[in-house]
């Protein structure tokens, strides 16, 4: 009994830190992107001036 509970605790904080590295992905994306749209907003502005 004990150690059924001690499998189930395991198994959802597994499935917790999979979701968690997921979102983590999504917003390095996001952040890479973002560095990306900035680089060349700066750029274009220094060529303009």
């Amino acid at each position: 009994m004990e150690n059924d509970k001690k499998i189930t605790k395991f198994v959802n904080y597994n499935e917790y830190c999979e979701e968690n590295e997921q979102k983590v992905n999504k917003l390095e994306i996001n952040n890479i992107i973002f560095l990306i749209i900035m680089l060349i907003f700066l750029l274009l502005i220094y060529l303009n001036v």
